[in-house]
């Protein structure tokens, strides 16, 4: 499937290596949270960059109909899409991997399986992890999907009866409110929220003090990086329309460079994850996982403006892995606890073990990935690509949500 938007299939790789090889390293480790290598000491910061590109992404055709005027995308195509894009992959890895869990077969393993069919499997310590450790994301991201459509229904109703550019003026200092908002409660009400429940001053920590943890893994705390990609959307479909061909493709290297420097601010970030420490406290983590999306925005938007200074970006290995990343953020968890925890590798170090068997674990996922993706995925990403999203009439566009 080819991407309008240069770049983001290396962008979706970058993301997938950024999980992957967190979790090489946290599976020879055991979970053991002081890590050697800090650029990965956190599984998070490729799902944010995840979560960015799908803001950015899946927000453009509702920006369109803002700027232009027009009703919005109708709601039944919008999510027969979304449900083409992720539902087959998902559940059929979820099949496969709950048929190989003995304790699916009883009544609790029953209970986490329907949880997961529902994307209920979010909310609760008992199911979040129980299954496949990344579908935890899935989750989230289904949450966005739901309020998409009411965040764009309430930026057009603060601009409803004016013109484009106010309107989109609007928009902007509305968006920008959301996200002040939601930036607010990560930085002073959730972290305070978190410590009482870990320390038992909540009710809700009766039941596991990470139940804090899973709380802080739903759409209320982690709509800030899909706001970031909401932005970035924005910007992008600004320049574009304002800026002639001729002249945007002269600054395609000032673009791309700006979105390396982003990517740099990035690494300086990850390198000082607070997740490497035990002492960290919320405060830390909220102000880390308002600059991290921040910083992927910025790259995403460098990229996708200037990516075409790079063709590379759009060929070859990025390419490859970034066509099947959905596919190989499924299976890779599970795949890795298979071939890092057999007995070739023991007496290894644990550098030539994450290096080694974690490179030949991703080529193992990587051809996993491809069969996958060609058997499930690709069989309906070309059914949704022929479901035409036509936009709603003005009285439905009015009346929707």
């Amino acid at each position: 499937m080819k991407n309008a938007i240069p770049g983001m299939d290396a962008l979706r790789s970058l993301a997938f290596l950024l999980v992957y090889w967190f979790h090489v390293q946290a599976i020879l480790l055991k979970g053991v949270l002081a890590q050697p290598n800090s650029l990965i000491a956190g599984g998070y910061e490729g799902v944010t960059l995840f979560f960015v590109l799908s803001g950015f992404l899946l927000s453009m055709p509702f920006w369109r109909a803002l700027r232009t005027g027009t009703a919005r995308p109708a709601l039944g195509p919008f999510f027969r899409k979304r449900a083409l894009r992720i539902l087959p992959a998902y559940y059929a890895s979820l099949l496969v991997f709950s048929a190989f869990i003995p304790s699916t077969y009883s009544r609790p393993g029953l209970v986490k399986l329907v949880a997961h069919l529902f994307f209920l499997h979010t909310l609760t310590d008992y199911t979040y992890h129980s299954i496949n450790e990344v579908y935890w994301s899935l989750g989230v991201e289904v949450q966005f999907y739901l309020i998409l459509p009411l965040i764009f229904a309430g930026l057009a109703w603060l601009g409803r009866g004016r013109e484009a550019r106010t309107r989109l003026g609007i928009a902007a200092w509305g968006l920008g409110a959301l996200g002040l908002l939601v930036a607010l409660n990560n930085l002073f009400i959730w972290p305070s929220v978190a410590a009482k429940l870990s320390s038992g001053m909540l009710p809700v920590a009766v039941v596991d003090p990470i139940d804090s943890a899973v709380l802080g893994s739903t759409i209320l705390t982690l709509l800030l990086p899909f706001l970031f990609g909401l932005a970035a959307a924005a910007l992008y479909q600004r320049t574009v329309l304002h800026t002639a061909d001729a002249v945007r493709s002269g600054h395609d290297r000032a673009w791309l460079g700006l979105g390396l420097g982003a990517l740099i601010g990035a690494a300086l970030l990850m390198a000082h994850d607070p997740a490497r420490t035990t002492t960290a406290d919320g405060m830390v983590f909220a102000q880390h996982s308002l600059a991290l999306p921040l910083c992927f925005a910025v790259l995403v938007l460098g990229v996708s403006l200037g990516g075409t200074a790079w063709p590379w970006l759009d060929r070859g290995p990025l390419k490859s892995l970034g066509l099947v990343s959905y596919s190989a953020y499924l299976l890779h968890a599970p795949l890795l606890r298979v071939i890092l925890r057999g007995s070739i590798w023991d007496g290894w170090s644990f550098t030539a073990r994450f290096w080694g068997a974690g490179a030949v674990a991703l080529l193992l996922t990587y051809f996993m990935s491809v069969l996958f993706y060609k058997l499930i995925e690709y069989p309906y990403l070309s059914r949704k690509s022929k479901v035409a999203v036509p936009v709603m009439s003005a009285a439905q566009s009015m009346a929707a949500p």
